[in-house]
C-alpha cells in the first residue's frame, strides 16, 4: 500500500514533574516524564487521531509548513488577578495508578485527544458508549 508521510509541528513545555506535547494543527496533546516520552506519546496520539478521522471519513489536516518561529511575549497585568499556572491538567487514577493530561482550551476537545485522555486514563472505551 502507497502511503504519505505528513509532519506536525509539536511544541512541548515542561508543566510540573511532566512534559506536555501540543500539536496546534490537529488540537491534541499527550505527555511523559521527559521529552522524548512526550514525544513518542504524541506521535501515537497523532497516529491515533489520524485514525479516527479516516474511520469518520472526516477531512484530515494538511502538514505544517517547516517554516515556523515559536516566542514568548510579555505583557504587564494587575498584580491581584488570578493567573492560571497552566493550560493543561495532570489528573492521576489511585486504582489503576496512571496519570492523564487533560487540556482546558475554549474549544471541544478533538476525538484523538479524547482517545489520548482514555488511554492515558487507563479505563476501557466502552464507559464513554451509550
Amino acid at each position: 500500500m502507497k502511503t504519505t508521510v505528513l509532519k506536525y509541528n509539536v511544541i512541548i513545555k515542561k508543566e510540573g514533574k511532566y512534559y506536555v506535547a501540543y500539536v496546534p494543527t490537529l488540537g491534541i496533546s499527550d505527555f511523559g516524564r521527559s521529552v522524548d516520552v512526550a514525544r513518542r506519546n504524541v506521535e501515537t496520539a497523532i497516529s491515533v487521531h489520524i485514525e479516527g478521522l479516516i474511520k469518520t471519513d472526516s477531512e484530515i489536516p494538511g502538514p505544517d509548513s517547516s517554516d515556523f518561529y515559536i516566542s514568548q511575549s510579555q505583557v504587564s497585568v494587575p498584580a491581584n488577578i488570578n493567573v492560571s499556572k497552566s493550560s493543561h491538567k495532570q489528573y492521576f487514577n489511585p486504582r489503576t495508578k496512571a496519570h492523564a493530561t487533560v487540556p482546558f482550551h475554549s474549544r471541544d476537545l478533538a476525538p484523538g485527544t479524547l482517545r489520548s485522555i482514555i488511554r492515558q486514563s487507563q479505563l476501557a472505551v466502552n464507559l464513554f458508549k451509550h
